[in-house]
C-alpha cells in the first residue's frame, strides 16, 4: 500500500501543474487519471499527418506570464511553438479564422450580403431589443448571414440546442 498526502483526480494541466507544486514541497501526491494519457483537455491528435490540438490550447496562450512559465517548465524541451492556421470551410470555401477577418475569400455577393446584415443588425441595436436566448444573440450581433451560414450550423453541430 502506498501512503500519499494527497489524491487529485484528474491530470489534466490543472491536476498535473497542482501535483507538480506540490511535489515540490515534499508532499506525496497521487494523480489520478481515467483517460490512457495525462493532459485532460489540452490534448495533442495526430491525424492523417496533420498535428491537431482538439481542445483546450487556449491556455497555452495565456497573457499571465507567471501560468505560462509553469505550464511550459513541465514539458522542458518538449515544446513545439506553431503559428495559428484556422480555417471555416464556408460554403466550400475555407474561410481563415475568424470568420468576421476572413470574408474577403468569399465571393463578392456573399461578402456584401454578411457585410450588409451585420450593419443592419449593428443599426438594429438602437431599438428596445434585448436578446432571449443565443440564437437571438447571434443574429442580434452578427447580422443574419453570418448567422445562418456560419454560426447558427456550428451550434447546432456541437449540440447547443438552438
Amino acid at each position: 500500500m502506498i501512503e500519499v498526502d494527497v489524491v487529485i483526480l484528474g491530470c489534466g494541466w490543472a491536476g498535473i501543474l497542482a501535483a507538480y507544486r506540490l511535489a515540490k514541497h515534499n508532499v506525496t501526491v497521487l494523480c489520478l487519471e481515467k483517460e490512457q494519457k495525462p493532459g485532460g483537455l489540452l490534448r495533442t491528435e495526430h491525424y492523417r499527418g496533420f498535428v491537431i490540438d482538439t481542445g483546450g490550447s487556449h491556455v497555452i496562450f495565456s497573457k499571465d506570464e507567471q501560468v505560462l512559465s509553469a505550464l511550459l517548465g513541465l514539458l522542458g524541451a518538449n515544446v513545439v511553438r506553431n503559428v495559428r492556421s484556422s480555417f471555416i470551410d464556408l460554403k466550400g470555401k475555407l474561410v481563415p479564422y475568424p470568420i468576421e477577418t476572413g470574408l474577403y475569400v468569399l465571393p463578392p455577393e456573399d461578402r456584401f450580403e454578411a457585410v450588409k446584415s451585420f450593419l443592419e443588425a449593428m443599426l438594429s441595436r438602437y431599438k428596445d431589443f434585448e436578446p432571449k436566448n443565443l440564437l437571438e444573440w447571434i443574429y442580434f450581433t452578427y447580422g443574419s448571414w453570418i448567422a445562418k451560414n456560419y454560426l447558427e450550423p456550428y451550434n447546432k453541430k456541437f449540440g447547443r440546442g438552438l
